[in-house]
């Protein structure tokens, strides 16, 4: 068996690419299995979405293969989650990679992006046009493609950079996240109970519609501690099965649409397999 590494952003790529829409029956069960490690009530905090990447991710840890050879079609499950991906990033996500090396700069390497403005992923024309225009801009800072697109595409919005780190997971000042987290959850206010669903990538568009600075700090706040939360169910499954280096069998990738890195540091020990 030769074991090669991942990124936390290609291991969130395959989670996210399992399974269908689950149902409120499937949800409960998933909850239950997550309990195993998580605290039931918090897990509550998530959408049906959510719950099934975080159900995925531990039972990924726990025994990937196994989890594949219950699944139809796996070859095709992360090039067809990419495609439809693509009509959310302006630049197009290619075949992901697993690296040979640990020291690998690309397997370190965060995941930056920009999102695709609602109004244009739908229409098929105006997105071609869009990732046509942007690919004149992929060595720009943000603030002049935002000045460039909004005369471009005749808009007052903002264009939104994805930026999603390939390690570590958002801070918590406490010795005990999981009760800090607990107890904010247990005092949420009722304005931001309405809007607890909401996937991670709307919450940008929820903090434009603010009516005020207070609110504006309270979804951020709680955006933050929910994404935290999110992180930390991912470090406490990766500490609990044993997976710090986020390691999988070669050709249990191979099977799923993985290609090498091509990398020089990855190329060196690619010549030894």
């Amino acid at each position: 068996m030769s074991m090669v590494f991942i990124t936390k952003h290609n291991f969130r790529l395959i989670s996210k690419s399992l399974g269908e829409k689950i149902t409120k029956s499937e949800r409960e069960v998933y909850i239950e299995d997550l309990s195993e490690n998580i605290d039931g009530d918090l897990l509550k905090l998530f959408n049906n979405n959510q719950i099934k990447e975080l159900y995925y991710e531990k039972n990924i840890f726990q025994n990937f293969n196994s989890l594949l050879s219950d699944i139809d079609n796996t070859y095709n499950m992360v090039s067809n989650y990419i495609e439809e991906s693509n009509k959310k990033n302006a630049y197009d996500i290619k075949q992901p990679s697993y690296h040979f090396s640990l020291k690998c700069p690309f397997l370190h390497s965060d995941f930056k992006n920009i999102q695709v403005p609602n109004n244009i992923q739908n229409n098929q024309l105006k997105l071609n046009e869009f990732k046509k225009w942007i690919k004149g801009y992929r060595d720009r800072d943000l603030k002049e493609i935002n000045k460039a697109y909004k005369i471009k595409f005749n808009t007052n919005e903002d264009l939104k950079e994805i930026n999603l780190k390939n390690s570590g997971y958002l801070q918590i000042d406490n010795n005990n996240p999981l009760e800090e987290i607990k107890e904010y959850m247990d005092n949420i206010p009722e304005e931001i109970k309405k809007i607890r669903f909401i996937p991670f990538e709307s919450f940008y568009r929820i903090l434009k519609g603010a009516k005020n600075k207070e609110e504006y700090q309270e979804i951020e706040k709680f955006y933050k501690i929910k994404k935290a939360l999110y992180d930390l169910i991912f470090k406490i499954h990766q500490e609990k099965y044993g997976n710090i280096n986020l390691s999988f069998d070669k050709s249990t990738l191979d099977s799923i649409g993985f290609r090498y890195c091509r990398g020089e540091e990855c190329r060196n020990y690619h010549s030894t397999y």
